[in-house]
């Protein structure tokens, strides 16, 4: 009651002191009022009746925190030093929004590698204990992975609206390029990503923005371990290669995949023997003996004589694999 009886005199105020524009209308507006009762500041905000300014200001405050790694307590901080900030809670709570919005677009499904016994050596033993980690009552494995389509919903409309537009209806095929690798997360724990991008970007696929993690897991990379991950996007790799992709606006976008990484993943993928076996390569049966003659010829088929293991991922085109150039 006080706040509204303080903006309706002060609005009166504005006005005989002539805050108006030629057609009389008050051109100032009220943000913040602040006062200091008993040596206690306290702050009267007027927000505007427009709640979507007001929800895309709080947004872009989120947007700045999350790019700058500004935590829930250092916002809280520094909102305690500068009183003119938006209260923490008030953050906090429409981050809680935006991540239920987004669970829904693109949900993260869990499941759980370490239930299955996928290798019998040593590494395992060198597995981080995560039984102590807190999880949510949703987030019952500790690996999780979300769906492509999923992804696709969010990702082609703003291609499709960009300027100049990157993917044009009618004569633009999506090409989707899988990756994955692993690295060790200090001592004992790996982590193992799967990631994916829209290569029509073209140089904007350099930007890790632009790289859309679509699985990782605690462990290391092993044929076992990626033939379970394989198994949860068979079934869209499959739809997306035969029916293409339909929008929301039922617009059919053919589809091609492409898969690359260094040459050991794209070789656990594949089901090929080591870099170091008689019959390595990843195309073709040339033998290790034999890779000195530049005369011969040898034809991207397959490689048959040192496959150990079924080729995963076999939506891809055996043309579609390539090993990082990084890595060679």
């Amino acid at each position: 009651m006080v706040g509204k009886e303080i903006a309706t005199q002060t609005m009166s105020i504005l006005k005989k002191n002539k805050f108006t524009s030629p057609s009389e209308e008050i051109i100032a507006t009220i943000e913040v009022i602040v006062l200091k009762i008993n040596g206690e500041i306290v702050e009267l905000h007027f927000h505007p009746d427009n709640v979507t300014d007001f929800t895309q200001h709080i947004d872009s405050i989120i947007r700045a925190c999350d790019e700058t790694l500004i935590s829930r307590n250092s916002y809280r901080r520094l909102a305690k030093a500068v009183l003119n900030l938006i209260r923490e809670h008030v953050i906090e709570k429409r981050r809680n929004e935006i991540t239920k919005i987004m669970n829904s677009l693109i949900p993260i499904k869990p499941f759980n590698l370490q239930s299955v016994n996928l290798d019998n050596d040593n590494d395992n033993e060198n597995q981080q204990d995560i039984s102590g980690i807190e999880l949510n009552d949703d987030d019952v494995g500790n690996d999780a992975y979300r769906s492509i389509i999923s992804l696709l919903d969010i990702i082609v409309p703003i291609l499709t609206t960009s300027t100049p537009p990157i993917l044009k209806v009618g004569d633009s095929k999506i090409n989707i390029k899988f990756s994955g690798d692993g690295r060790n997360v200090g001592r004992k724990q790996k982590h193992v990503m799967l990631t994916m991008c829209i290569l029509n970007e073209k140089e904007g696929v350099l930007n890790p923005t632009h790289q859309y993690s679509i699985c990782l897991y605690i462990g290391k990379e092993s044929y076992n371990s990626l033939s379970i991950v394989s198994a949860k996007f068979s079934q869209e790799l499959e739809q997306l290669k035969t029916n293409g992709y339909k929008d929301s606006n039922n617009t059919i976008w053919p589809i091609e995949l492409f898969f690359s990484g260094d040459w050991k993943f794209v070789a656990l993928v594949l089901g090929i023997n080591a870099a170091t076996s008689n019959y390595f390569c990843l195309y073709c049966n040339c033998h290790k003996d034999e890779r000195y003659d530049m005369d011969k010829v040898w034809l991207n088929s397959k490689n048959t004589r040192g496959c150990k293991n079924t080729m995963l991922f076999q939506e891809i085109d055996q043309n579609n694999w390539i090993t990082d150039e990084l890595h060679l």
